[in-house]
């Protein structure tokens, strides 16, 4: 049985806030909004997300001065 496809996309705000919308295209979109740091008073660069074919969801960024002051 061949697994239908999905639609994914992805919204972030300045404190890594994903709204993650995985839906099946034709049906209603179902969202979920998580914050996925919890080092927020410096800067949060270079986000990136991957969703794997389990909707398993991947985050990962550049957080400065967390650790020693660099990034």
């Amino acid at each position: 049985m061949k697994k239908s496809p999905r639609c994914r996309s992805f919204v972030s705000s300045g404190l890594l806030l994903f709204g993650l919308v995985l839906a099946g295209c034709s049906t209603a979109n179902r969202t979920v909004t998580t914050q996925v740091n919890q080092f927020t008073s410096s800067s949060q660069d270079h986000v990136a997300v991957a969703v794997d074919e389990l909707d398993r969801v991947l985050v990962v960024w550049d957080s400065r001065r967390q650790q020693d002051g660099r990034y």
